[in-house]
């Protein structure tokens, strides 16, 4: 459970999701909450019972267009707000995916049409021109068009932007007529597509300008207008989105009229919601859908990603004198991890083993996933706890040290606060005292750069990683000097200048080559200790269908594809 905080209480939020979990988790009372929404209306009035002969009105027909209600219950939101351009992935994916439209979208790891129905590079490999799609309308009524693609591209590669990745492929954008936009870039930049694709870091949601103009960002982050399937309704904080659908839309009408995500940080409340009928597709640990599926419920396995521990401020000079500084205390932590136990016992052997680095995912490209599987397990799947020890010793920590570790879930890690409580078991063994931290995943977000922020110099915490297309757009997340994490502080100013250079090659042979040079870095520094891959899980409840194409763990994006149940 997350940290109740003053402003939960003057806001009411705390009282809300108690009582919430408490009617979900009541199965007594399940029937004042069940949604009646998952079945077609039904034809109303019992025959009268006067001796008269009446007739029993027919059923009525099932509606041609989207009715009832669908939930999702969420383990986190991560940073709540409706701005994509400040966002990081996952909270883009959760909050705005139901109400705006991504410029591009993705087939297997290939660009697909959206917004823009075409693209082409130039022949100078300088600038990308994008053909907008006709037709298209936002919720307010008005026409989306190249303008607006313009403004969305110059948001997201703004200074202001939380994701560096278009501010560094960007120059200008050009409006060459209504529907046509020309995106001029800082030399070569092959990846632009794919880094405004329908997926991480979902950096293509396309935003009304006159809208936002007219009224102010902070207007539309309260209120915001897209044009995606489903319209805003509202958002509590900490507690509720709910959107309704669209009747008609370019791409896809939804099944269900409305869509309610609540947040639910405990698993059993969600899984307790999905078998009283008060919660229809649930985050799920492999642990919980194994007991849904003991208990005769339904699951679907949605992306899998490598888990990490996370150890921050390694490399920051004012965290020089704490123990993660020293390269021996985090290689006597990783020796201290039995990852085979944790894969059999933890997540019923449904994991794959362990990989050296961020940038090596299946899902991946442009490196040699065979030859790092195999360092990977050569170095990172030992398990050796009096080699841990030594090391410690060595490190000048006989006796231990103490380490504070943030606990919290996110979207497709429901599992992560468990996960926190067996490392801390393993680090204990070996001496280390350690004191979990409960807390969310946005506020872990807000200070996980230790150059900006010293909060975590020194702690340690968890995070997922899943296979991308763009395969430095995960190095620029974790171990650049500007990204998210920045886990190698300014220790190796050779990785920005390389990372750099990998997004502006087009020779696919040169690419791999820095690719692995900058992973070999990564593994050898230790910051990311790998626990292996692990499956995202959605549990399912009776009355709706969920979609067969499930490549990314947050849940909101399949919404529009949910339907209802008919057998």
């Amino acid at each position: 459970m997350r940290p109740i905080r003053q402003k939960d209480i003057e806001g009411g939020i705390v009282n809300r999701f108690f009582e919430r979990s408490r009617l979900i988790a009541a199965a007594g009372l399940a029937a004042l909450l069940v949604l009646g929404a998952c079945a077609a209306p039904k034809s109303g009035g019992t025959p009268a019972t006067t001796g008269q002969t009446t007739k029993t009105a027919a059923p009525a027909a099932t509606p041609t267009g989207p009715f009832g209600t669908v939930k999702f219950g969420l383990a986190s939101f991560g940073l709540e707000q409706f701005d994509p351009t400040k966002g990081a992935a996952n909270e883009g994916l959760i909050m705005d995916a139901p109400i705006l439209d991504p410029l591009l979208t993705l087939k297997g790891t290939a660009a697909a049409p959206g917004v823009a129905d075409s693209w082409e590079l130039a022949a100078d490999g300088l600038s990308w021109v994008f053909r907008i799609r006709k037709g298209i309308k936002f919720h307010d009524g008005s026409d989306l068009t190249g303008k607006d693609v313009k403004f969305t591209i110059e948001r997201y590669s703004s200074k202001d932007a939380y994701q560096v990745f278009l501010r560094n492929a960007v120059d200008n954008v050009v409006l060459v007529d209504d529907y046509t936009v020309r995106v001029n870039t800082k030399g070569p930049q092959p990846f632009l597509p794919l880094l405004m694709a329908y997926y991480y870091p979902a950096m293509g949601f396309v935003q009304p300008k006159d809208y936002i103009d007219k009224n102010g960002i902070d207007y539309f982050k309260a209120n915001p207008v897209g044009s995606g399937p489903f319209k805003f309704v509202s958002h509590a904080q900490g507690d509720s989105l709910k959107f309704q659908a669209q009747d008609k839309h370019w791409r896809v009408v939804p099944k269900f009229k409305n869509l309610e995500i609540l947040l639910i940080p405990e698993e059993a409340t969600r899984i307790a919601g999905v078998k009283t009928g008060t919660l229809d597709v649930i985050d799920v640990g492999l642990d919980g859908a194994a007991q849904m599926e003991k208990d005769g419920l339904r699951t679907a396995k949605l992306a899998s990603a490598q888990v990490y521990s996370l150890l921050w401020g390694a490399y920051v000079p004012e965290a020089s004198s704490m123990p993660l500084a020293n390269i021996k205390v985090r290689q006597a932590l990783s020796l201290a991890i039995n990852r085979e136990e944790i894969a059999k016992n933890l997540f019923y052997g449904k994991t794959t083993p362990p990989l050296p680095s961020f940038i090596v995912e299946e899902a991946g490209q442009d490196y040699d996933l065979k030859y790092w599987q195999d360092q990977g397990a050569k170095t990172y799947a030992k398990y050796d706890p009096q080699r841990a020890k030594a090391l410690l010793a060595e490190a000048g920590y006989a006796n231990g040290f103490s380490l504070t570790v943030w606990s919290y879930s996110m979207a497709g890690g429901g599992y992560f606060p468990k996960l926190i409580e067996t490392l801390a078991s393993y680090w204990k063994a070996v001496g280390v005292k350690v004191d979990i931290f409960p807390t969310d995943l946005g506020s872990m977000q807000k200070v996980s750069n230790t150059l900006k922020f010293p909060t975590l110099r020194g702690l340690a915490g968890i995070m997922r990683v899943t296979g991308r297309p763009v395969a430095p757009q995960i190095l620029s997340t974790y171990v650049t000097t500007t990204s998210m994490f920045a886990l190698l502080g300014q220790q190796y100013p050779q990785v920005d200048t390389l990372v750099t250079k990998i997004f502006a090659e087009t020779d696919s042979a040169k690419r791999k080559s820095m690719i692995a040079e900058v992973t070999q870095i990564v593994a050898d520094a230790y910051v990311g200790l790998p626990i292996g891959g692990v499956a995202t899980v959605a549990g399912i409840g009776p009355a709706v269908e969920f979609p067969a194409e499930t490549w990314v763990p947050e849940l909101s994006i399949y919404a529009e594809r949910v339907g209802h149940r008919t057998k």
